[in-house]
Formats: structure tokens, sequence, C-alpha cells
């Protein structure tokens, strides 16, 4: 197409016959088309950004149906351009961001409408997978492991809305049984990536969306017996990870006071540790808004542990960082702790920041991915001060 296009140039418009303005108005038709789909999800982007920092300013609901408007459009697209490079690019995108079809006003998940769609996605994913049949077996394998993981995290992303709106708790004891075959018959490591990914998603989000944490360990398991040393070292990390939300934590830090401080000393109260560097941004920008909340929290229970990852050298920045911020919780250098190795690398930290919540027990109960919004940190750490032990 593109190249009719470029040779339609250099005739005049008179010139032009009647199939060849035809296939302008097509090609101007697709753009138009496409260009509508790309506005929508835009649109969704912004409002998605606006959900997830200010949750209080747009509904869960309004998101579903922006969700339902991208997969409606993209779905009428696909069917008169298959396959095409705009067309794929939305049914990638439409998989890894699905509607959940869940009826907001009567709290049901709208099974007739899912059905179909189930029905339309199976002829799709057919008519995509059709053009498989140049490549061979391990690429025909990682394209569709590839297509497997976003199926996975579009499902998680519905789980998600499903456990907010009723509750309903998360089995992935199919994933486990699932593992468990294809283990037995797939050759090399490409299936693994979306059982990784579940386990990820898992640890990212900890647990809030009330997986069974027996499959998760299950899961963990079959995936050690591969005796792969990568992977091995991967869900080691993850287990001891994840182990924080089962077992009381009682980490030790020595603060640049001098004294020491622990998880345990503040049992009773909610406890956030914010793994930070000076040489981190986001990190020190984040600081006045901890602050912000910290102040407003502090009389119900609500501590903090400023943990620096930089080595002793940086102590005099640290200690402006503290003067700037005003900050009066205890400060720490995470090189001087005794359990640096326990802490940061047992766990499989990489980077900061890394905000870490626990409860009033000494369970860990959030992390990042909830915590790094000012507002989500006011309403997480106040449902937790608000519990009984």
């Amino acid at each position: 197409m593109k190249y009719i296009l470029i040779l339609l140039c250099f005739f005049p418009g008179s010139y032009l016959s009647n199939f060849q303005l035809k296939l302008l108005q097509i090609k101007k038709t697709q753009d138009y088309k496409w260009q509508l789909i790309v506005e929508d999800i835009s649109k969704y982007n912004k409002q998605r950004s606006i959900f997830d920092n200010h949750p209080d300013s747009i509904s869960q609901e309004q998101l579903e149906c922006q969700l339902l408007k991208i997969r409606d459009g993209g779905k009428t697209y696909w069917h008169s351009y298959p396959n095409t490079g705009n067309s794929v690019e939305w049914l990638l995108w439409t998989i890894q961001n699905p509607p959940s079809y869940f009826d907001f006003s009567t709290k049901e998940k709208d099974i007739r409408r899912f059905s179909k769609w189930q029905n339309e996605y199976r002829k799709i994913k057919e008519q995509y997978f059709a053009q498989s049949d140049s490549l061979n077996e391990d690429d025909i394998l990682r394209k569709k492991c590839w297509f497997d993981l976003l199926e996975l995290e579009g499902k998680l992303q519905i789980e998600k809305v499903l456990y907010s709106e009723i509750g309903n708790k998360i089995s992935i004891s199919n994933y486990v049984t699932e593992f468990k075959r294809l283990g037995g018959e797939v050759t090399g490591t490409d299936f693994l990536l979306p059982y990784l990914r579940l386990l990820e998603f898992v640890c990212v989000n900890n647990n809030e969306l009330g997986v069974h944490m027996d499959d998760v360990f299950v899961l963990l398991k079959e995936i050690r017996s591969l005796n792969l040393e990568d992977v091995t070292s991967w869900v080691n990390q993850k287990e001891q990870f994840l182990n924080l939300s089962q077992t009381p934590v009682d980490w030790k830090f020595e603060t640049i006071g001098g004294d020491t401080v622990s998880l345990m000393k503040y049992k009773g109260k909610v406890v956030l540790i914010d793994f930070w560097s000076v040489y981190c941004g986001s990190c020190i920008s984040f600081m006045p808004a901890i602050k912000r909340v910290y102040d407003q929290m502090k009389h119900l229970g609500f501590e903090v542990i400023s943990v620096s990852v930089d080595k002793n050298k940086e102590k005099p920045r640290i200690l402006e960082i503290e003067k700037r911020f005003s900050l009066t919780w205890p400060l720490s250098i995470l090189a001087n702790s005794l359990e640096y190795k326990t802490i940061w690398q047992d766990n499989g930290f990489i980077s900061v920041p890394q905000l870490l919540l626990f409860n009033k027990e000494g369970y860990l109960v959030a992390t990042n991915v909830d915590l790094l919004s000012e507002p989500r940190l006011r309403n997480i750490i106040k449902r937790y001060v608000q519990q009984e032990q």
C-alpha cells in the first residue's frame, strides 16, 4: 500500500483512475479509524494514571467503560484489517489491558458479554497464529509463551477488579496443574515466563489480591525442581520475600546516632521502612510526602525508619537531607547492619526507592506499588492503623 501511494504522488489528480482513488479513500478511512482507537487508548492511560494516584477522583467503572470502548472499536478494526501492524498492536494491548465485564450496578460479572468476547477472541487468535506457519517450532513456542504472558497479566487485572469490588479471592491452583503438565512436555525454559510473571505480580502486590499462598509456594517448589541455576536463585529470593508476609519480621538497624532500632520494638504500631539513597532523586523528592503523612498519622501509631543503602562516607549528605526536611524518625545506613545480606540481598532487592509497610504484628502488608503515591500511602496506612491486633 505504501508503494502505491508513493507512485501516485508523481501523477496529477486528474490522471488518477477510479481504482486509484478508491485505494486512497480506503487508506484514509483506515488511518482515521486507527487514530480514533489511539485517542481512546491515550484517554484511558491518562484516566488510569489519575486513578492510581488519586483513586477518589475517578471510578473503576469509568475505567471499565473506556476499556470496553477500546475493545469494541478494536474488534471492528480487526475484522476490517486483520493482521495489519495496527490491528495486532490493538490485539496485544487489549489482551494486556482487558475490561473485567463486571456490571457495577448488579455487582456481578456479565457472563453473556464475556462469553461473546471469548468466542470472538478465539477466532482472532486463530487468525493471528495462522501467520506462524513459516516459523520453526521454537519460534512458535516463544510466540505462544509471549501470548500466554500477556493473557496472564490481563487475567490478573480482571481478578484485581473483582477482588476490590466483591472480595473474590484468586486461586492459582490451575496454573500449578498446567505448569506440571508443561514441565513434562516442553523443552527449553520459554514456557516459564508466564509463571515467573505471575509470581512477580504476587510479590509486587504483596498478595493484596487474596491469592492462596499455599498455591504460590507449591508453584515455587515446582519451578525449583527444574534445577536451573539462575531460576533457582530467583525462586529463593521470592520465597524469602513472600515469607515476610507469612511470619513476623524482626530486622534490626543501627541508627546514625549509634542506637539500635528493631521492628519488634515497634510491635503494636504500623511501620514504614524507606530504603533510599542520596543518589536517588525520586527517593529524596518523595520524602516530603512521607513527612506529611507521618505528621498526620504518628499519633495513631505510625512510625518510619529511613534506611540509606549508601556507604558510610555519605553520612554528611544523609544528615544534610535529614536537616533539610526536618526528619524526626530514625535514620540508618544499611551497610552498618549485621543483617545486610539477610535484608537486602536475600530478598532480591536491587534498587531504590524500596518502601515496605509492616502491620502492628510485624507482617509485611504493602510494597512500592501501593505506597509510591501520597494519597495511596495515606489511605493504606490509615487502614492498617485502624485495624485491631
